[in-house]
């Protein structure tokens, strides 16, 4: 009941924010949104390693996965990823070189899996975003808006956003109404009673720094017009 109410809201909110598919200007918003959401979410996964857990999204059809770097670990055999109910070993990894990139890419061996985008352009101040966790259900999808960079500029700072995910969603996708990633879930603030407050999301060009990087190391095709979000 409560998952259904949070859909219900969620819904509302993506009504009221005039989310929409690209290219599918005649579908109702409730079922763009309906649709954008199922997308999104059968392409996050839950991410694992000795003690501790995150999130991470797929970014590729032969199995990369995008998350932050404290939750991945640089011995593969120590990993394993959930996906669609099922246990799935991590084959490779490899880590953001830029300093202070909470960022990495993990590998597992899968066939034409869904993938979301990367965005070309950090998101705006005010801009409509979304998230969500795996599994679904447990995680509660959230929505809502861009409210400031946080120690710096839309160039160099962390988005914060208006809206907390549940615990264990670092490595999150922050995701724009065109159905690309515009942020990953780095790190949050919490209260008194150790509530988060506050999340804070590294935007899409470190994204890119990190993927350009995989090429160079050979790790991702150099042609990969899916990943790029091109």
């Amino acid at each position: 009941m409560i998952c259904t109410f949070r859909k219900y809201l969620f819904v509302l909110l993506v009504i009221a924010t005039g989310w929409s598919v690209p290219c599918q200007a005649d579908m109702p918003p409730a079922v763009a949104a309906g649709t954008a959401l199922a997308a999104a979410d059968d392409c996050v996964v839950k991410v694992f390693k000795p003690n501790e857990q995150g999130t991470g999204t797929l970014i590729s059809s032969d199995g990369w996965i995008l998350t932050a770097a404290h939750a991945a670990d640089y011995d593969p055999a120590a990993m394993h990823v959930e996906w669609r109910g099922r246990q799935h070993d991590v084959v490779d990894v490899f880590f953001a070189h830029a300093q202070c990139a909470d960022l990495a890419l993990v590998k597992i061996d899968v066939f034409q899996a869904p993938c979301l985008q990367i965005a070309t352009e950090n998101p705006r101040v005010q801009e409509t975003v979304v998230s969500a966790g795996y599994p679904r259900g447990a995680f509660r999808e959230a929505g809502g808006f861009v409210l400031r960079y946080m120690g710096g500029d839309r160039q160099t700072g962390f988005v914060m956003t208006s809206f907390v995910c549940d615990r264990g969603g670092s490595g999150s996708p922050l995701v724009n109404k065109s159905h690309k990633i515009c942020g990953v879930l780095t790190t949050a603030a919490f209260d008194h009673r150790n509530a988060p407050i506050a999340d804070f999301w590294i935007p899409a060009q470190p994204i890119a720094h990190l993927l350009d990087e995989a090429r160079d190391a050979g790790k991702l095709p150099t042609t990969a017009a899916d990943i790029a979000g091109k």
